[in-house]
């Protein structure tokens, strides 16, 4: 016969011994609800990130915001987003290249390019100022002969400029403390007055080739002739020695009462 497992109930009474107290039951732990913690959603990476979309020259309309609909209890909706509608495609203007901006701005741009080159500056200096080619310009300078005389003009005006610079230059005075036994000495700077010589000498030669009558050097011609009257006979003797032979010179005579 099987024997039947004693329940706990049993096994409390035969574990009590008598006399003894029975042990208070303890009370149950209560369970406290927890707040559910909130984990943050990762977003996946995709595998082949999407490049940026690379600039061009057309400009797309965005469509109108989405507006939000009124409810009847006076509370906003869900936005809605616009009807669809066709976007326009509006083209963008390619930048100019500086020649092609220094065109666009003709005339303004010749009347500057003419003020800069009377002042005292050049066309080498100009053009790379601006990133406008050298052979460009002068080429398109000398296509027109209205331009021409107006840049030749203008080196003419430079002249006077160098000239004007020529003597400012001549009054710079740069002096260097020597010590002579004792004493502080202020004497001028050899390798100033030598650079400024070399400055005066450039500028005297471009002066001179810009504008030659005023500012060129002026070539006196000087000489002497010794003229002797001789008869014709006599000159073509000496021609005849020459190997020139030459006919007779005749005068014809003259008509009238003392002929």
């Amino acid at each position: 016969m099987t024997q039947k497992k004693p329940s706990p109930a049993q096994n409390a009474k035969k574990a009590t011994k008598p006399g003894d107290k029975p042990s208070p039951k303890k009370p149950a732990p209560r369970k406290v609800a927890l707040p559910a913690k909130k984990t943050p959603k990762v977003k996946a990476t995709p595998k082949n990130p999407p490049t940026p979309p690379v600039a061009s020259k057309w400009r797309v309309a965005s469509p109108e915001p989405a507006t939000p609909s009124p409810k009847a209890d006076g509370n906003a909706d869900v936005p809605q987003s616009a009807p669809s509608r066709a976007l326009m495609v509006i083209p963008q203007p390619e930048p100019l290249s500086p020649w092609e901006a220094f065109k666009a701005g003709m005339p303004e741009s010749f009347d500057g390019f003419i003020g800069a080159i009377a002042a005292g500056g050049h066309l080498a200096g100009f053009v790379k100022e601006r990133g406008i080619p050298y052979t460009t310009m002068l080429t398109w300078i000398a296509s027109n002969p209205q331009r021409s005389e107006m840049y030749a003009r203008a080196r003419e005006d430079r002249a006077d400029v160098l000239a004007d610079e020529i003597v400012a230059i001549s009054d710079e005075v740069e002096v260097v403390a020597k010590m002579q036994g004792q004493e502080v000495v202020l004497v001028l700077d050899a390798a100033a007055v030598s650079r400024n010589k070399l400055r005066v000498d450039a500028r005297k030669w471009a002066a001179s080739k810009l504008k030659p009558r005023t500012y060129g050097d002026k070539i006196e011609m000087t000489g002497t002739v010794n003229h002797r009257s001789m008869p014709d006979s006599v000159l073509l003797q000496r021609l005849a020695a020459f190997g020139i032979s030459l006919p007779a010179v005749v005068v014809p005579a003259k008509d009238g009462p003392d002929a």
